[in-house]
């Protein structure tokens, strides 16, 4: 800690007779988020563990599963019951396309609000991450397969509407002025 100091270099007191502190603020604060940090290092350590494990978890789950599906296969071409086996295959390719067409749909929604959103002067990431959020939450896919806001808007009438909304003006830095435009 620094403290506070006269011109002769005596230390500057309070009404108490205690030296004042200079900065005590920020050397506090820097205190505070070096203990919150060391606190936080060892439940941040048990997540990512847990995450791992659920995530192996489901990775040997659904290898076990595809395991039982293609042993099923097996068993029904040797009973031949190659129509069944045609049929279950034609499902897993069903499956397959309908997860494929489920991700290219999210992808092409989110890259369309990210090119809406990219012009716009966020305050932070996380304040562009919640209007994101927010925005893609109230978005439809019509029957085309073309994503628009829930009244109808596009995308980019939707994005101009949020950003206008007053009660959105804090996720936005705020718009520079440069005095009163009087000479």
């Amino acid at each position: 800690m620094k403290f506070k100091r006269n011109a002769d270099g005596s230390l500057v007191l309070d009404a108490d007779g205690n030296p004042i502190v200079e900065d005590a603020g920020e050397d506090v604060a820097k205190m505070v988020q070096a203990k919150v940090d060391e606190n936080l290092k060892d439940i941040k350590e048990k997540l990512d563990k847990a995450y791992q494990a659920r995530d192996e978890a489901a990775r040997k789950a659904a290898e076990l599963e595809e395991q039982r599906r293609l042993e099923n296969v097996k068993r029904l071409e040797d009973e031949g019951k190659h129509t069944e086996v045609a049929q279950l295959k034609i499902s897993h390719m069903e499956g397959q396309l309908k997860a494929a067409q489920a991700r290219i749909t999210e992808l092409t929604r989110d890259a369309a609000v990210d090119a809406a959103i990219g012009g716009l002067s966020f305050q932070s990431p996380a304040a562009a991450k919640a209007a994101r959020r927010e925005i893609v939450d109230q978005l439809v896919c019509n029957e085309e397969g073309v994503w628009l806001h829930k009244t109808g808007v596009s995308i980019k009438d939707a994005v101009s509407a949020f950003e206008k909304q007053e009660e959105n003006a804090f996720l936005f830095k705020p718009k520079q002025t440069s005095g009163s435009g009087f000479d």
